[in-house]
C-alpha cells in the first residue's frame, strides 16, 4: 500500500484541531500526536504509528481525548484514578531518593547532592515548575542538543539523570506521554553518540621519576596535603581510601592498614588489608600516631578530615603540571608492567578484580604476602633507603 505521507518532510504537520503528524528519521518514522492546552497547561499525547493507524482513526481518537481533557480527565488513566500532577522539581526529589535507595549508593548524601546540583544549574531554571505531563519532547530536545554538542560530558549527565526522573514519573502516573530522554528509538536518531566527537580524557599520571622527586622534596615538609599524597603514592590507594584514613584502621606494629568496607569501591563487605612499606610507616610516624581520629587532619581545626578536593590542586602544584591523584595508581601499574611484576599481584594491590567470574570465585586470597613484597619494592624505587632497599628489591618473588 502506498504511503500517503511519503512526501512529508521531517517535522510536525498539523492535520486537524490539535492533531499532528510527526515525521522523523528522513521519513522512516511517522506517528500521530495530539497537543492540548487547558488552563495554561500544555500536554502531548502519542496516538500511535501512522503506519498502523489511519488519519480517520487518529482524528476520531483525538476528538475523544480532547473531550476528556475538556472535562478535566486524563484520557490515558482510568476514570477512578487519582489525578496528582507533579512538577519536575518535585518529581526529581522523589525519584533521586528512590534511585539512591534501590541502587544502594555508597554515599547517598553526596550522590543526591550531585544529581540535584546538576538539575539546579542546568534544568530547574527552565523546567523546574513545569508539570511532568506537559513537557514536550521536542522542547526537551531543543534544550538538550546545544549542551550535548558544546559540553558533551554535562549533556550526557543531564540526559541520564532526566531519563531516570521521567521513567519514575511515568511509573508513578505523573506522566502519560513517553520518556523524552529515551535514547533508543528516539534520541539516537536526533543526537550524535558522544563517542563519535568527544574523546575521553584519562587521568594524567606522573612518571616514576617525578614520584621519586616528590618524596625527596616533601617527605619532611610540614604539609598535611603533601604527606597525604605521598602516602597515597606509596600505597597506590584511591583518594577516597587514603584521604579518609583513620588511625584505628592502622596497625603500626604489624604494618597493616585495613580499609573498611564502606570505602571499598568493589563493595565487598569485608575490610581490605593494605601492606605498609617501611617508608609508609616512617611517613605515618611523622604524623604523630593516635588511637583514633583522621590520619590526615585539616590544619584549620586539627580534627576533621582534609578536603579531598584540594588534593588534586596540591599534587598539580607539587609536580608542576596537570597530573591527578588517581593517576598515581597508573604510575604504579605501569611500573609493575615495565618491571615484569606479576599482573595478578599488581591488580590485587589496586584492589581490582582479576580473572573470569569462575576464577574469581576460587581466588579468595588477597595475596597479602606477595603484595607486601611488591609494595616494598615499589617504595624502594621512589623512596630508596640504600643497600637495604636494593637487597629487598632484588629478592625473588614467590610464584602465585
Amino acid at each position: 500500500m502506498k504511503d500517503p505521507y511519503a512526501d512529508y518532510p521531517d517535522g510536525r504537520h498539523k492535520m486537524d484541531v490539535g492533531l499532528y503528524l510527526e515525521v522523523r528519521n528522513g521519513g522512516r518514522a511517522k506517528s500521530w500526536l495530539l497537543i492540548t492546552t487547558k488552563n495554561g497547561r500544555r500536554r502531548t499525547f502519542g496516538l500511535g504509528s501512522a503506519k498502523l493507524i489511519s488519519f480517520a482513526q487518529a482524528k476520531s481518537k483525538a476528538k475523544e481525548f480532547r473531550a476528556k481533557v475538556a472535562l478535566g480527565l486524563d484520557p490515558l488513566r482510568p476514570a477512578n484514578a487519582v489525578q496528582e500532577p507533579k512538577t519536575l522539581r518535585k518529581a526529581a526529589e522523589e525519584a533521586i531518593k528512590a534511585r539512591a535507595e534501590v541502587k544502594q549508593w555508597k554515599n547517598p548524601e553526596r550522590g543526591i547532592k550531585r544529581w540535584t546540583g546538576v538539575l539546579e544549574r542546568h534544568v530547574f531554571p527552565k523546567f523546574g515548575r513545569r508539570y511532568m505531563d506537559e513537557i514536550d519532547r521536542e522542547e526537551m530536545l531543543s534544550f538538550l542538543k546545544p549542551i550535548w554538542l558544546s559540553k558533551p560530558v554535562i549533556g550526557q549527565e543531564i540526559r541520564l539523570i532526566l531519563e531516570v526522573i521521567f521513567d519514575y514519573a511515568i511509573r508513578r502516573g505523573w506522566r502519560t506521554a513517553e520518556n523524552p530522554l529515551r535514547w533508543k528509538g528516539w534520541l539516537e536518531f536526533e543526537l550524535p553518540p558522544i563517542s563519535s566527537f568527544h574523546q575521553v580524557k584519562h587521568h594524567e599520571a606522573m612518571t616514576v621519576e617525578e614520584a621519586a622527586e616528590l618524596w625527596k622534596e616533601y617527605r619532611k615538609a610540614d604539609d598535611v596535603y603533601a604527606r597525604a599524597i605521598l602516602f597515597g603514592i606509596l600505597t597506590a590507594a584511591r583518594k577516597n581510601e587514603f584521604g579518609n584514613a583513620q588511625w584505628s584502621e592502622i596497625d603500626m606494629e604489624k604494618g597493616v592498614w585495613m580499609i573498611p568496607p564502606e570505602r571499598r569501591k568493589d563493595k565487598k563487605q569485608i575490610p581490605f588489608p593494605v601492606p605498609l612499606s617501611r617508608q609508609a610507616l616512617s611517613l605515618l610516624k611523622t604524623m604523630r600516631p593516635r588511637v583514633k581520629g583522621p590520619v590526615f587532619r585539616r590544619p584549620t581545626d586539627g580534627k576533621t578530615v582534609i578536603d579531598l578536593g584540594w588534593l588534586g590542586k596540591r599534587i598539580a602544584e607539587m609536580v608542576g603540571r596537570r597530573v591527578t591523584v588517581h593517576g598515581c595508581r597508573s604510575t604504579f601499574r605501569d611500573w609493575c608492567a615495565e618491571s615484569g611484576k606479576d599482573p595478578i599481584v599488581a591488580e590485587k594491590c589496586l584492589m581490582h578484580s582479576t580473572g573470569t567470574t569462575v576464577e574469581r570465585a576460587y581466588q579468595r586470597s588477597t595475596l597479602f604476602e606477595q603484595r607486601a613484597r611488591l609494595m616494598q619494592q615499589w617504595a624502594d624505587v621512589i623512596a630508596p633507603e640504600g643497600k637495604t632497599a636494593k637487597k629487598e628489591t632484588e629478592e625473588p618473588e614467590d610464584e602465585v
